[in-house]
């Protein structure tokens, strides 16, 4: 199962068992560019690929919500996607990463001011703990901060191997902001 750019929404509501919708315009910003789990109360993706997505949140899936009690990914590889904002790779809260790397994703745009935005080139945990169990995180790029991940707020992550990512600001590897962990 791999999921690319171009791929008809409606046809990843039926090959994913879960209450998906396609890319999603909030605010003005689009979120879930390969995947949206924005409105799941729980996401589960399994030996898949997520690659070549665009959004301004979770370029590639996003796993968050108001409702959301957490996504599980196993073994999931989710590379080439791009977001202008958070989460080149993936914008999450509470998850378990289980294989599959997270690489070659890039955020970098810019804000509602015209300034440089772009945290967390592979993962942006928003909220919640993220485990990650045998995940690779490399070779993400962030243009602000947290090339592998961004912690946001009260976010926590253990586990994973970081390597090979790069930001132009802070945090090559992880970026930890307003008391995330």
């Amino acid at each position: 199962l791999s999921f690319t750019s171009g791929l008809p929404s409606a046809l990843i509501g039926v090959m994913v068992a879960v209450a998906l919708i396609p890319p999603l315009v909030v605010f003005g910003l689009l979120l879930g560019g390969g995947i949206n789990g924005w409105a799941a109360e729980t996401l589960e993706l399994e030996s898949c690929s997520v690659s070549g997505n665009q959004a301004d949140y979770g370029g590639g899936v996003v796993g968050a919500g108001y409702d959301s009690t957490g996504t599980v990914m196993a073994e999931v590889t989710i590379t080439d996607n791009h977001a202008t904002q958070l989460g080149g790779g993936a914008y999450l809260s509470t998850a378990v990463l289980d294989g599959g790397p997270t690489s070659d994703n890039a955020v970098e745009g810019t804000d509602e001011f015209g300034d440089a935005a772009g945290y967390g080139g592979g993962l942006a945990v928003i909220r919640g703990d993220v485990e990650a169990v045998t995940t690779v995180v490399q070779a993400n790029r962030a243009l602000r901060g947290g090339g592998g991940v961004i912690l946001w707020e009260d976010a926590s992550m253990t586990g994973g191997t970081f390597t090979g990512n790069s930001t132009d600001d802070a945090g090559g590897g992880a970026y930890i902001y307003l008391g995330g962990e």
